[in-house]
């Protein structure tokens, strides 16, 4: 049947326990997860497109939670912040068009992928204020 998930949850990925952070990771990786399932299946890209859909709907508002978050904590980097999510946003909806275009989902796991190493990278720079 090959791997049953594409990207595993681990406990280093953990902000805070009990923290919405958390909570959105795990959902950011269950519908990727679902994505790289259907695929697995042998779906191909437009009967994946309401599951892109929903990818693309948690990152939107797992970055706004975060930015909300980050505001509050006064973390004087929010402008690059802000900019970043929205280049991820449009990075993101690009290999949804490229996906489309060659039709192959594989650009969308490869991009999540991709995605989900730098957002934990960033991480690094404000888990601390996420946690104030």
């Amino acid at each position: 049947m090959g791997k049953p998930l594409y990207l595993s949850w681990q406990d280093e990925f953990s902000q805070d326990d009990g923290h919405i952070i958390d909570e959105q990771h795990r959902g950011v990786l269950a519908s990727i997860n679902s994505l790289h399932y259907f695929l697995q299946q042998g779906h191909g890209i437009e009967a994946l497109l309401p599951t892109a859909k929903i990818v693309l709907q948690y990152l939107q508002f797992h970055a706004k939670t975060e930015e909300g978050i980050l505001r509050d904590a006064g973390y004087g980097e929010i402008e690059q912040f802000i900019k970043q999510a929205a280049q991820d946003v449009t990075a993101y909806k690009e290999a949804c068009r490229e996906a489309i275009t060659h039709q192959d989902p594989l650009f969308l796991l490869i991009f999540l992928r991709d995605w989900w190493s730098r957002h934990l990278e960033d991480h690094k720079n404000f888990t601390v204020y996420l946690n104030d």
